[in-house]
């Protein structure tokens, strides 16, 4: 269930870094929420730098994440994972990581849908297990 998106402005990441940000994201993602990796997906979405501002400039050069979990995972699992997800897309994109923001998103799991089916049905264990959190 979980995921994350990265907008980067083009020409602030290349292929080969493009990829470790996936692989590293994915992995983090696995290692911190304690979910399968199969689960998670991780997605980069380039704008043109002209379509981009940063401090009201234009073009912008500055990265930005979200990422999105069910409903009752703890604080510090997401505040851990928002500075994990800065550090690794500074890193892949050698932008200060005083330029990166980012935000979370919690999902209800009946608002959540896998395979075709509410995340409340289809991993009812789960969200049962992360109420009691």
């Amino acid at each position: 269930m979980p995921v994350v998106f990265f907008t980067i402005p083009e020409g602030r990441i290349d292929g080969p870094a493009s990829e470790r940000l996936l692989q590293r994201s994915s992995e983090t993602f696995a290692d911190i929420l304690e979910s399968p990796v199969d689960r998670i997906r991780a997605y980069i979405k380039t704008l043109p730098a002209h379509h981009c501002a940063s401090g009201g400039n234009v073009p912008g050069s500055s990265p930005f994440f979200e990422f999105i979990v069910l409903e009752g995972r703890p604080l510090a699992q997401r505040q851990e994972l928002m500075k994990q997800f800065a550090g690794i897309l500074a890193e892949e994109t050698g932008i200060p990581l005083s330029q990166v923001r980012g935000m979370c998103r919690r999902v209800p799991a009946e608002e959540w849908c896998i395979a075709g089916k509410p995340a409340s049905e289809a991993r009812a264990a789960h969200v049962s297990a992360l109420q009691k959190l």
